[in-house]
């Protein structure tokens, strides 16, 4: 009994010294992964907002395509659907990102829709963001309200007091009224804002 413990003893040293070896082999060699790969890694990290050099860098030429198959896979998790539209600001039209602002898509996109289109285009995505300031769903009409706090202009004050005059949900109501107030700082201090 003695003998076999300290044979399987033995056998467990042997392999686990073996398996050290071949992970230090293993990190010796680079893994090569491809643009889709490359892209995925950035959507998956901590600091995902890189800068539009970095997803160019990572994915070549076919960036907005990798980008567009993340987003469109329902099969992905929707964090990475959600960091692949935002991250699509950079290389797709006005038009695509609105697509995702939709009925038939999830809450979630919408609001990112929302949210990517009023950083990108500022002042000239009013025209989509007072569209969606009506729209059926109180969680979009809240990110519009969200995000018109960040645009500069009088014709976003014009638009959050008409949503301020129409809106019955207590919440949207709530965050229009932050939004006309962090207006009005802005207006006073000058800070910058999306424009």
């Amino acid at each position: 009994m003695r003998i076999a413990h300290g044979c399987a003893l033995i056998v467990g040293c042997v392999l686990l010294l073996a398996g050290g070896m071949l992970h230090a082999a293993e990190a010796e060699v680079p893994v090569k992964a491809d643009a889709k790969g490359k892209v995925l890694q950035l959507l998956q990290a901590i600091g995902w907002e890189a800068d539009e050099q970095q997803w160019i860098l990572a994915g070549g030429e076919k960036t907005a395509d990798i980008l567009k198959s993340y987003l469109q896979d329902e099969n992905r998790p929707e964090h990475i659907r959600l960091r692949a539209l935002h991250v699509l600001r950079h290389f797709a039209p006005k038009a695509y990102i609105l697509q995702f602002s939709r009925a038939r898509h999830s809450l979630g996109l919408r609001r990112m829709a929302v949210k990517t289109m009023a950083e990108q285009w500022g002042a000239k995505a009013l025209k989509e963001l007072k569209d969606l300031a009506v729209d059926a769903e109180p969680l979009v009409r809240d990110a519009v309200a969200s995000c018109l706090a960040l645009i500069d202009g009088p014709a976003t004050v014009n638009l959050l007091k008409t949503m301020a005059s129409t809106e019955k949900h207590p919440i949207v109501s709530d965050t229009i009224g932050q939004a006309l107030r962090l207006r009005k700082k802005l207006e006073k201090s000058r800070l910058p804002a999306y424009r």
